[in-house]
């Protein structure tokens, strides 16, 4: 929180960066941003970028390599730049019971913009207090949202002087948007869906009978069929765990869920692929199915699994992302247009040369394909294995 303050101070006094959306667009706020943890959730523009690298949330419309570095200097006309934090009023200085007025004073106060005029209303049900001023370089916007009690969710966004207008009602759907989850509420919310998941065991009706977790989402499908996400467990694993770590976040994507529980030790990968082509035409009989392909999570064995069957039968694939898979598979040819995902932990056993060389003669040879070393992480799933799925899973 420190380093975000720091942040703001630096926005207030040197003037901030920004996207590139026409001002007049009305922009749709197509997309949904969740935090890990579920306890934030927002609308926000599908053509915006977001970045959750740094300690808050980053939102604008400048290219994904810009937004995190941009200056004052290469600000351009049409540009509007977001930053999004919690914060309680001990971050700034304040005790326990503040309302969300307090929060803003004390912020303009400290940036030298006391004489900004302090509004307050209601978004949904968050009572929410913000300035806006122009310094020499921008227009600045700065918002305290009420999420819980002494915890807000605090915005600064700034554009060009004269621009800040047009962009106020997306900020301000974005705000109305946004909903806060207690620890409390989470762990309620994930007992239900573990309960959910529980009830959710179906098998294949074809020998060997296949277990696998099928969640469906509440919406209508989309024109191509539901979105579909199969996630492939290690060994010793089942499909009961990958289920619930990714089931929320896909179905809240209005995607179907797949989660089969397969037996390495008793079936080749050729013998588990028809295992999964034949779960796949069960589940299809009953809802659509994208007919663009699947996306296909592997963790450790069930990346090598998920690899080979997109090797085999890329036309059911559009989209493949594995976490710590001892073998890469040859993928297929470049006439299948697939986006590829290889992810491996810093201190993961399986991160080999070998493994990360086949990525980088993929990305030569003009695949699209990603290639990471996680730091700080080992043999395990990952926050940005999660987030690169629910990503291709939303295209």
């Amino acid at each position: 929180m420190r380093r975000f303050l720091l942040l703001i101070l630096s926005v207030m006094v040197f003037a901030l960066p920004m996207w590139s959306v026409s001002a007049q667009e009305d922009i749709a706020l197509d997309a949904t941003y969740t935090s890990p943890d579920g306890s934030v959730i927002f609308a926000y523009p599908q053509a915006w970028t977001l970045n959750t690298d740094a300690e808050w949330i980053t939102l604008g419309n400048l290219p994904a390599e810009d937004i995190l570095t941009a200056t004052p200097a290469t600000l351009a006309d049409g540009q509007v730049l977001m930053i999004i934090s919690t914060l309680e009023p001990s971050d700034i200085g304040l005790e326990a019971g503040t309302v969300a007025e307090d929060v803003i004073a004390a912020m303009t106060e400290s940036l030298d913009a006391a004489d900004a005029e302090i509004a307050t209303e209601m978004l949904g049900e968050k009572a929410t207090a913000y300035a806006s001023w122009t310094n020499e370089e921008n227009d600045v916007l700065l918002a305290a949202i009420t999420v819980d009690v002494d915890l807000y969710i605090l915005v600064i966004a700034t554009a060009k002087p004269g621009e800040m207008d047009a962009f106020e009602p997306t900020i301000l759907g974005i705000g109305t948007s946004l909903q806060y989850f207690s620890p409390e509420q989470r762990l309620a919310s994930m007992q239900d869906f573990v309960r959910e998941v529980n009830d959710s065991i179906f098998e294949t009706a074809a020998e060997p009978n296949t277990p696998y977790i099928l969640l469906a989402p509440e919406g209508a499908p989309a024109s191509t069929g539901y979105r579909t996400l199969v996630v492939v467990h290690g060994y010793g694993g089942r499909g009961l765990e990958m289920a619930i770590m990714f089931g929320q976040d896909a179905r809240d994507s209005n995607g179907l869920i797949i989660a089969p529980t397969f037996d390495y030790d008793s079936y080749t990968a050729e013998e588990l692929s028809a295992q999964l082509i034949q779960l796949l035409e069960e589940v299809e009989a009953d809802y659509p199915l994208d007919d663009r392909g699947i996306v296909l999570y592997g963790f450790s064995a069930g990346g090598t699994f998920a690899s080979y069957f997109t090797s085999q039968h890329p036309e059911m694939v559009r989209g493949l992302i594995v976490e710590g898979t001892p073998e890469i598979s040859q993928p297929p040819s470049l006439d299948h247009q697939i986006v590829y995902a290889y992810l491996y932990g810093a201190t993961d056993p399986y991160l080999s040369q070998s493994n990360m060389e086949t990525v980088q003669v993929m990305r030569e040879e003009g695949y699209a394909v990603i290639g990471e070393i996680i730091p700080n992480s080992g043999h395990n799933i990952t926050e940005r294995g999660q987030e690169l799925t629910l990503e291709a899973l939303a295209n």
